[in-house]
């Protein structure tokens, strides 16, 4: 079984950021999101910052998913 490479449209990719980013539509406050591919493995990055927390606080959830 070989390895397959995976594109994801941008136009899907730039949308869900959107909806990371967007606190008020269940985004998270100062969300930001990126999704990186290399041959079958996607790797889901989420970043956000309350709003009550200094500028230098971040927190970060990823996750990794392997395309079959």
């Amino acid at each position: 079984m070989g390895l397959e490479t995976v594109t994801l449209p941008t136009a899907t990719v730039s949308a869900w950021q959107l909806r990371v980013a967007n606190a008020s539509v269940n985004g998270l406050p100062n969300g930001a999101g990126t999704i990186t591919v290399s041959n079958n493995i996607a790797t889901v990055t989420i970043t956000w910052r309350g709003p009550s927390e200094p500028s230098t606080a971040s927190h970060q959830y990823v996750t990794q998913v392997l395309i079959p």
